[in-house]
Order: structure tokens, then C-alpha cells, then sequence
């Protein structure tokens, strides 16, 4: 029992931290999920997706606008197709992709990636994109949801206590979801229990 409350009581805490921050917590909580997703669409990308895109001679103009976005988050400067195509044909562009920070985005890269989404946003709209290239949907996604991540940290940054507000909403948004993530497991593992017992009393019984 006493585990049990330290748990909840756990929960509780980064709740309330959730709650404290609500106006930037929920903004960011939404980022990241839209970011989560996006990766794990990506991890499902096979390199010769990527190979495809990089022969292209004259991508199509909304593929070229998403790319463009990956590689100005990314830090590149150069962002023509020719910058775009050597990007895509590392072997480790989708692990980077994953494991990029939206901390490392400077602010010059933060407020050109901004400008680049806001003036070519119908470029990043799913349904438009998923007709000219299938494998760019998450490449949208991911570009929005580091740039909204990236919008919640520069308002926050404007406070003098702005850097620990954004470790706190990071580590509760983390920590809860992890332990959903655990309540979800422990539930499936009762139901399958239950599952077990449903069928040994239906066997005494018959």
C-alpha cells in the first residue's frame, strides 16, 4: 500500500506541475505528441525511400518545401536540392531525425524555420502532401512539431525563470507518460489474468 501511494502521489506531483504551467504545458504536451508520432513514422522509413527522393532531379514543389524545413531545423544553411539530396542519402539521417533535440535549434534557425512554415503552409498540410509523396507526411509532421516545441520555449525563454519552467514541464510530461505507459501494461497483464480465470471457472463448472 505504501508503494502504491508513493506512486500516486508521484503522479500527483507532476500533475500538479502540468496544471501550475497549464497556458505553455498544453501547448507543449501537444507538440510533443504530434512529434512522437512523427518519429515513430519515420522510423518506418526504409533508407531507399530516402534514395528515391534523393534522385529526383525536380522534386515536386511541396516535397521541396518540407525537405527545406527538415534542413533548416537541422542547422543547414544551405538548403538547396542538391543540399537536400546529399542530406537524405546518409545513412543516418533518419537516426538523427530521431534523436534530434529541439533544444539544439538556434534562435536564427528558430525564426527562419517559423517564417519558412508560415509562408508555405499549405505545403505542409497532410492531404496535400500524401499526394505528392507518401513517405514526407512525417517528415511534415515532424518539422511542425519541433517548431511548436521550439514557439513554447521562446516564450518561456522571456522569463527570468523561463530554462526551469521548461525542465519542469519536460520532466512531468516525460514521467507521466511514462507511467501511463506502465498502468497500461499492468492492466493488459490483469485482463489476460482474468482471461485465465474466466476459463478455469468455466471448466470446474462444466
Amino acid at each position: 500500500m505504501k508503494k502504491q501511494k508513493a506512486f500516486l502521489d508521484e503522479i500527483a506531483r507532476y500533475k500538479n506541475v502540468l496544471e501550475e504551467h497549464e497556458e505553455y504545458a498544453k501547448e507543449y504536451l501537444e507538440a510533443r505528441r504530434i512529434l512522437e508520432q512523427s518519429k515513430r513514422d519515420i522510423e518506418a522509413i526504409d533508407q531507399r525511400t530516402f534514395a528515391e527522393m534523393k534522385h529526383m532531379m525536380r522534386p515536386p514543389k511541396k516535397l521541396e518545401n518540407v525537405i527545406t524545413g527538415v534542413l533548416i531545423l537541422v542547422g543547414m544553411k544551405d538548403t538547396s536540392w542538391r543540399s537536400a539530396k546529399l542530406f537524405m542519402n546518409d545513412p543516418k539521417v533518419k537516426k538523427k531525425l530521431l534523436e534530434f533535440d529541439p533544444k539544439n535549434v538556434s534562435p536564427p534557425a528558430r525564426r527562419r524555420a517559423t517564417k519558412w512554415l508560415e509562408d508555405h503552409a499549405e505545403s505542409f498540410e497532410e492531404d496535400n502532401i500524401y499526394k505528392v509523396n507518401r513517405a514526407a507526411v512525417p517528415l511534415a509532421r515532424w518539422v511542425k512539431g519541433i517548431i511548436s516545441i521550439v514557439s513554447v520555449f521562446t516564450r518561456l525563454e522571456e522569463f527570468e525563470d523561463g530554462e526551469r519552467i521548461i525542465a519542469e514541464i519536460e520532466e512531468a510530461s516525460e514521467k507521466i507518460a511514462e507511467y501511463e505507459s506502465d498502468i497500461h501494461r499492468v492492466q493488459e497483464l490483469m485482463d489476460r489474468w482474468q482471461e485465465i480465470l474466466d476459463l478455469l471457472e468455466l471448466d470446474i463448472n462444466s
